[in-house]
Order: C-alpha cells, then sequence, then structure tokens
C-alpha cells in the first residue's frame, strides 16, 4: 500500500521559513535607501542584509509560492505568505517613499526586486564606462587623504563588480591582478594634490619594486600629519608676530616736554619747573641727568624756576660750612649752592632731615610713589589705589629678576 502523503513541514532556526522573535515589519536592514539612483550599491546592500537573516531564496526565485493543487499542506502555504509579507516590508522600508507608487502593488518581494532591476539597474558597458571616467578625472581638491583615498575605493569596488577578475590561481591570473593594483597605484597618486605630494610622489615613483596601494597610502598619509603640525607652527608664530605688532601700532604717541626735551610728560607737569617730590632722592642715582641737578636722586642745586630740594648729601657739605670748616675740598656747585642760602634756611633744611615727616606733604594718602618723569605708565600691584580700573589686552613686562610678567589692567591715580 502506497503512502501519498506530503512530507511533514517544519520550522527550525535553519530554515528560510523561521522568522526570529525580533523580526518586525517595521525593522531597516540597511542604512542605505534607494532612490533611483544608486541601484547597484542598494542592491549589494539588501543581498547582504537578507543572507544575514536566511531571507535570499524569497528573491531570487528559489522559494516560490507552493500550490496547494500539488498537495502542498496550507500550513505550508500560509508560512510562505507570512515570511513573503515579512521580506516585502523589509524592502519598502528601504526605498525612497517617493518611489512607492510605482512597487507597491506587487505580488511578492521577488517581483518588487524584479522590477525595480528592470527600470533602474545601468546595463554593464555604459556603466563601465562611465565608472572609469570618474576614476581618470578623480582629483584630490579639498579632500583629505583618507576622504580621498575612500572615494577611489568606492569606485574601484564598484567597477570589480562588473568586471569580475579570474579566479584561478595560475601565473597569468596572478600578473593580471599585479598589472590592476599597480594601475590603481598610478590613479591615486594622480589624484593627489600637486602642491602638497609632489615630491612623496617623486620619492614613491622612484621606488623599486613600486609598494603595495596600502603602503602608499600609508606613505601619503603621514605626509599630510607631518604637513599639518609644520602649518599648525608657523601659524602660531604668525599670531605670536601679529601680536607684537598689534601692540606696537596701538601704542599711544607719548608727549614731549617743550621745556626739557624729554618724553612722557607736558611741560605743565615738569618737575624742572614743579619742583621734585621729597623722597625722590631715594631712589638712588644716576648722576648727570642734566641741568643742575646732581643725580636722578637729587634737587636742584641752582637757584631759579622751580623749588629747589636739597638731597642729605648737600646738605651734610652744608652743615660743615656752617660751622665754618674748610671749603676748599668742597664742590664748586655745593658752595654755589651756599652762597645763596640764609642761615635760617640751612637751620630749616637741617630740621627737615633730624625729623623727617613720616607722610609726603606733597601727596594726599599713606603710600609713597616713585615717579619716573621720563615714563608713561606706572606699575603698581595693589589695585585698591586704582580708580576707573579697565581691562586691556594682556602687555609683557620684564622683571629685574628676568622673569616675565603681563599687565592685564590699568587705572588713574590723583597725587596731591
Amino acid at each position: 500500500m502506497t503512502n501519498n502523503k506530503p512530507p511533514e513541514f517544519t520550522l527550525d532556526p535553519h530554515s528560510p521559513y523561521y522568522l526570529h522573535p525580533s523580526d518586525a515589519p517595521g525593522a531597516i536592514i540597511t542604512a542605505l535607501k534607494f532612490d533611483g539612483k544608486n541601484f547597484e550599491l542598494w542592491e549589494k546592500a539588501v543581498l547582504t542584509a537578507l543572507t544575514a537573516k536566511n531571507k535570499v531564496a524569497f528573491i531570487d526565485g528559489t522559494i516560490t509560492k507552493p500550490d496547494t493543487a500539488t498537495g502542498v499542506r496550507p500550513i505550508e502555504v500560509n508560512a510562505w505568505v507570512i515570511v513573503n509579507s515579512m521580506v516585502t516590508s523589509w524592502i519598502l522600508n528601504v526605498i525612497d517613499p517617493k518611489l512607492h507608487a510605482s512597487i507597491a502593488y506587487a505580488e511578492s518581494a521577488q517581483s518588487i526586486c524584479e522590477n525595480i532591476k528592470r527600470r533602474y539597474a545601468v546595463p554593464n558597458v555604459p556603466k563601465v564606462h562611465q565608472l572609469k571616467v570618474d576614476i581618470a578625472s578623480c582629483k584630490q581638491g579639498t579632500l583629505s587623504v583618507v576622504e580621498f583615498f575612500s572615494k577611489m575605493m568606492g569606485l574601484w569596488s564598484e567597477l570589480d563588480s562588473y568586471v569580475k577578475r579570474p579566479v584561478c590561481k595560475c601565473e597569468a591570473a596572478k600578473q593580471y591582478v599585479q598589472m590592476i593594483e599597480s594601475d590603481r597605484v598610478h590613479q591615486f597618486l594622480m589624484g593627489l594634490d600637486d602642491d602638497l605630494y609632489s615630491n612623496v610622489r617623486s620619492q614613491i615613483l622612484a621606488l623599486e619594486p613600486l609598494p603595495s596601494l596600502d603602503k602608499i597610502f600609508s606613505m601619503i598619509q603621514q605626509e599630510e600629519h607631518h604637513k599639518q603640525v609644520m602649518k599648525e607652527r608657523d601659524q602660531r608664530t604668525d599670531a605670536v608676530a601679529a601680536f607684537a605688532v598689534t601692540h606696537a601700532d596701538r601704542r599711544p604717541d607719548r608727549v614731549t616736554c617743550k621745556h626739557c626735551g624729554k618724553l612722557g610728560h607736558e611741560a605743565t607737569t615738569c618737575f624742572d619747573l614743579v619742583g621734585y617730590p621729597a623722597n625722590w632722592g631715594t631712589r638712588g642715582g644716576r648722576s648727570g641727568r642734566g641741568r643742575g641737578r646732581g643725580g636722578r636722586g637729587g634737587g636742584r642745586q641752582t637757584s631759579g624756576r622751580g623749588r629747589g630740594v636739597f638731597q642729605p648729601r648737600e646738605l651734610a657739605h652744608a652743615t660743615q660750612m656752617h660751622d665754618g670748616s674748610s671749603s676748599h675740598d668742597r664742590p664748586e656747585g655745593i658752595r654755589s649752592a651756599l652762597s645763596k642760602i640764609t642761615d635760617e634756611q640751612v637751620q630749616k633744611l637741617l630740621s627737615l632731615i633730624e625729623t623727617p615727616k613720616e607722610n609726603n606733604e606733597q601727596f594726599s594718602g599713606k603710600y609713597d610713589w616713585l615717579l619716573d618723569s621720563g615714563a608713561s605708565y606706572h606699575m603698581i600691584g595693589d589695585l585698591k589705589l586704582l580708580t576707573d580700573v579697565s581691562f586691556i589686552e594682556p602687555i609683557p613686562v620684564g622683571l629685574p629678576n628676568g622673569e616675565i610678567t603681563f599687565a592685564s589692567k590699568r587705572g588713574m591715580v590723583r597725587l596731591g
């Protein structure tokens, strides 16, 4: 007795009919969407994704819809309908919605793929020609080396999908593959920026044998990194130079005193006319700074304009002369000065030396100031002494110990 029952239909994880619990109609099987212009790349991505899910048989015609007239059980037909609907949803999810109307009414996933291929697949010969034109005209331009190499690799890979290499292992096949690799090396080198990589390109072409494409890419990439480092260093140098020039250009014009001819003050504030501060001599001195001053720390020795202030050294000479000591070894400036002062004036000067005042009578406040008539700006370490404080661009200031600091603020101080 013959058994005409069809074979038992079972679902196991290795069957094309098996759907994993994570499979859903709204799943996106590839990030690449078909927009009507990228069929070859999209087809490759879809085939890869469906192969991973063991569903390629539903689009290449290997598994077709079962016919119950042939004795197939309804459960198998139902399983095909379910899996076909799932694959159809996956394909529609990776197609631009503008193209859905032309394919949405196809009966199977296989029909959708065949319709798309008939409409959008470009014949091989024109496509191969276009790819070779794109490769020959591909230039680096503003792209980085990595971006340019990736672009070239994409064109080469697409060309390989149309022009198949021989799969045999004979010597002729090896020479053919080496010839293709050599052509790609020259295509990559020709597309590089001439201004940036002409030298390293000449060095590579002089090598024998010619390195592999991957090795040449690594060499060009190292050259790019080296040029970037050098460029950043040059930019930092230019920035420092620009900073110095900017400050030199912004330096305000320094006024010139019409009386003494020095920079940094006007005749109305010239110490030669208005007199020197009482503590001017404590600065120590550089002698011979002009018109009657016995050094930067001395007052005017001769009578005339201004309020002359005697310093301790002259006063010591004045004391000796007032006491009747000999004046043969006294400087001429002291004798000239003493010949024009009275005993009363000498006593007043001596009293100032014996009982120095704690505070400067000429200035208000409890702080002593060291002023330089030849300086336009003075420095202070305490912002509390300044008014109208404002920020400025940092200006380097050299200190006596050789270190450099920066002045970042400026303000005003009122004296007198």
